[in-house]
């Protein structure tokens, strides 16, 4: 998981993960999941993907101004 600014926060199916900088590997059940990432001075943006066993993802985001 990228995400710019690296300092907003990372929250996985509404579970605090820390910040961006922190959670920049994240391991999860295989599944569908919803990634919401929160700045304040930026939009929230929130991403769903599906995790499939023995596969990885690179996630990109750069956070809009609102």
């Amino acid at each position: 998981l990228e995400v710019r600014p690296d300092d907003a926060s990372v929250y996985v199916d509404d579970e605090f993960r820390g910040t961006a900088r922190e959670a920049r590997i994240l391991r999860l059940p295989p599944g569908r999941h919803v990634i919401e990432l929160v700045r304040p001075g930026f939009a929230v943006e929130r991403r769903e993907l599906t995790v499939v066993v023995g596969e990885s993802q690179a996630v990109l985001v750069e956070l809009p101004r609102p």
